[in-house]
């Protein structure tokens, strides 16, 4: 009886301990190879852009690495991005290369570029936008429509281009001298910067049509692109640089310059340390990229690391207990609320969810879910923190099922 509840004892142990290892960051095991400033997937290839070793790739998710470097002029890499199956490099002295057999050659493709000190990399459609260092021959971003055979230059050469982020025909630049936008119709660049504080912008992140601006005071949230900004960084990240953002359902994750990485699963009303498993909270991560099932953290000296997706959990929990027969949408409890309440809906089937929540006039206010979910029931939270008082509405549509519910906001 002893040696059977010692068993048991050892067996929860195991599997507690199995839990708590799975949910961290663990090394990619890429070869060091000083700042890693880009990360790009596409499985199960792995790039991993470095200051000092060029590019190293993994064919197969990380178990094996090697340099793929052949033809490269320069091994300081500052982004990297895929066009289709083509994948570009962006240097930090010796300007764009371009690789179409997954690494294996690079062929320089700077004609048309007056800078070749490069910062980052934006890929829609045909279309490749570069953004670059302010140097002697200034900075601004530049275009490419041919693959980058040829570029042009479109503006902001009297500022630093940190990061790019498009969205249908906008395209948002993060500069040294905050956040400038352009349209494919434009001719030039506007500044959209009310209620942005900091002037250095390094990040730049949709989601659900909203748009993040990791600063060097902070984080930022827009959600009418750009017109207006909300300074989400509450007390913890308000004196933080954050140089990178990844998003995945309703998980904000930040890379910090010095403080690792943070969470925030309430859209910045809150934000806790992230650094589980990375040798110490005192490092500097300059990228975050998502793939299909892992996010990737590149590092200032402690080079790439990597976690499941799985170890975030959304702000919708599911209960599989049991099934329900049909779909519904409850009543959000407490109501009215102030500043949060609950929402709670069952599916009886696999279907593409979304809930978002309207004022009077219709507009959109916020997006909970957005996404293929199993059956079952499932609960989110909703925030009213940065809202005014009064009557909202929201809406669940599961396949070809739609219900809108009534909810009020009393501050």
């Amino acid at each position: 009886m002893k040696s059977t509840y010692l068993l048991v004892t050892v067996l929860i142990y195991l599997i507690l301990l199995s839990n708590n290892v799975k949910a961290q960051w663990v090394d990619t095991g890429c070869p060091y190879g000083g700042y890693v400033y880009a990360i790009a997937v596409e499985e199960p290839r792995i790039f991993i852009g470095t200051d000092q070793g060029g590019v190293y790739l993994s064919s197969d998710n990380g178990t094996n690495w090697s340099q793929a470097n052949n033809g490269l002029t320069w091994l300081g890499i500052k982004a990297l991005a895929f066009s289709s199956s083509t994948l570009f490099a962006a240097t930090s002295i010796a300007g764009i290369f371009r690789s179409t057999d997954y690494g294996a050659n690079w062929t320089e493709v700077n004609s048309g570029l007056s800078v070749s000190f490069m910062n980052t990399l934006a890929v829609s459609g045909s279309s490749i936008y570069a953004g670059a260092r302010l140097a002697v021959a200034g900075g601004g971003v530049f275009l490419s429509t041919n693959n980058g055979d040829n570029w042009t230059y479109i503006g902001l050469t009297q500022y630093e281009v940190y990061s790019l982020a498009i969205s249908g025909n906008n395209i948002f630049a993060g500069t040294s001298g905050g956040v400038f936008l352009y349209t494919n119709n434009g001719t030039s660049w506007t500044a959209v910067n009310s209620g942005l504080t900091a002037d250095e912008v390094y990040s730049l992140k949709f989601s659900n049509n909203n748009l993040y601006a990791g600063t060097s005071g902070g984080i930022f949230f827009s959600n009418d692109n750009g017109s207006n900004w909300t300074d989400i960084s509450s007390a913890t990240l308000v004196d933080k640089k954050v140089r990178s953002i990844a998003i995945y359902q309703s998980n904000i994750i930040v890379g910090t310059d010095g403080y690792g990485a943070y969470l925030s699963t309430n859209n910045g009303v809150t934000w806790e340390a992230n650094n589980t498993g990375i040798t110490t909270s005192t490092t500097a991560i300059y990228a975050l990229t998502i793939s299909s099932s892992k996010i990737y953290a590149g590092t200032l000296y402690r080079g790439a690391w990597e976690r499941p997706l799985t170890d975030y959990v959304t702000d919708v929990e599911s209960s599989f207990d049991k099934l329900p027969g049909n779909f519904r949408l409850a009543q959000n409890y407490p109501n009215p609320f102030n500043p949060s309440t609950k929402i709670e809906f069952s599916i009886p089937e696999a279907s593409f969810v979304q809930l978002k929540v309207y004022d009077v006039l219709g507009n959109e206010v916020a997006t909970l879910v957005d996404e293929e979910q199993n059956a079952g029931v499932y609960r989110t939270d909703f925030s009213g923190t940065r809202l005014t008082s009064g009557t909202y509405f929201y809406r669940l549509k599961a396949g070809n099922y739609v219900e809108i519910k009534k909810m009020v906001l009393l501050k």
